[in-house]
């Protein structure tokens, strides 16, 4: 449980591990930052945001984001990542997020059309459902999305695909 401002910048190296994270004033991953989510379920109340030059990798992990602080209607979303962010992250095979990268929960206190955006340079690699069914998701980078992934799927209220994006949503699903 943090109830103030969580940063991980300046280069430093952090490794999560599944589990359920309260981040009341949100995370913020920058400035170099190198991150690992290592394989499992991460429930999130608050919002996490992902910028600068930082990295963020993982392989079989599902981020369940819930309650009114993952979403503050597009200033503090669930997930935001940003700026020149390299992200490389893969949905789990098996167990109750099979397959699910993003969810968020649709009953959740704050549903109510809240924006998530990418419009990193460096997202090319997101394999997994991004399930956020009454939410708008942005896309607004200048390099392509997820063209890297062997499928990418989005649920949302609304899809915005801005600027000189290329949004790309393969489905090799074996």
């Amino acid at each position: 449980y943090f109830s103030s401002p969580v940063t991980i910048a300046n280069t430093s190296t952090v490794k999560f591990n599944p589990g359920t994270y309260v981040f009341r004033q949100g995370l913020t991953i920058s400035d170099g930052a190198n991150v690992t989510f290592g394989a499992g379920t991460y429930t999130i109340l608050g919002a996490m945001t992902i910028q600068s030059t930082s990295t963020v990798t993982g392989e079989d992990v599902g981020f369940y984001f819930y309650g009114p602080d993952a979403s503050n209607n597009g200033s503090n979303s669930g997930l935001r990542i940003t700026g020149d962010a390299t992200v490389n992250l893969s949905a789990p095979m098996s167990g109750t997020m099979a397959g699910m990268l993003v969810w968020y929960n649709r009953n959740s206190f704050n549903n109510n059309g809240n924006v998530w955006m990418i419009s990193s340079t460096n997202v090319r690699k997101m394999t997994g459902a991004i399930y956020i069914p009454k939410d708008k998701i942005n896309f607004i980078p200048t390099k392509p999305i997820a063209d890297q992934s062997p499928w990418t799927a989005i649920v949302a209220g609304s899809i915005t695909v801005g600027g000189s994006a290329a949004l790309t949503l393969n489905s090799n699903y074996n």
